[in-house]
């Protein structure tokens, strides 16, 4: 054999190597990236069944004699929120500050319904629908946003149409006027 002969056999086999090490590599990464997606959407999907669970249960205390007991349920709720915030945040952004949007929207409202303790429990009632009535939003938001009905640009221009009224601001009158 003459030398270049040698090297193109070395060229040959080293190159062939390369390839086959470059494949192995290629098949090793799209497997473990396919295995992080389906990790992240078991993770998100857990997370959603999470808080949509929490929320039947805290609509079912509102609406039916249980309501009395509705502080459980309520912290249940709470806690699914902001576990799957924590998870969240980073991926579905505008979801998880919705969601952080709603959930302080219901303590608002049972916050106004605990200071009405003093009107009977029948005057009531509209406070408690209206909680009840979030959480249907909430479920049925969450369970479209899940199903790909309902785009992630939805969350942000709900987050962009609404005007944060400041707690304990009462100012009725417009910019301007005394």
């Amino acid at each position: 054999m003459t030398a270049t002969a040698w090297v193109q056999t070395l060229s040959t086999g080293a190159v062939g190597s390369i390839v086959g090490l470059l494949g192995v590599y290629l098949a090793f990464r799209l497997t473990t990236r396919r295995e992080q997606v389906a990790a992240r959407e078991s993770r998100t999907a857990e997370s959603v069944a999470q808080v949509i669970v929490a929320a039947n249960e805290l609509q079912r205390r509102l609406t039916s004699w249980q309501f009395l007991w509705v502080h459980g349920a309520l912290a249940e709720f709470a806690l699914a929120s902001q576990l799957f915030v924590a998870r969240e945040i980073r991926e579905h952004r505008e979801v998880a500050l919705w969601l952080l949007d709603q959930n302080t929207k219901l303590a608002a409202s049972y916050n106004r319904s605990q200071v009405q303790r003093a009107i009977p429990l029948f005057l009531r009632n509209r406070a408690m629908a209206s909680m009840a009535h979030t959480m249907g939003i909430v479920v049925g938001t969450l369970v479209d946003w899940q199903a790909g009905t309902r785009p992630a640009s939805w969350f942000a221009s709900e987050l962009q149409d609404e005007q944060p009224t400041p707690v304990g601001t009462h100012d009725t009158a417009p910019d301007g006027a005394s």
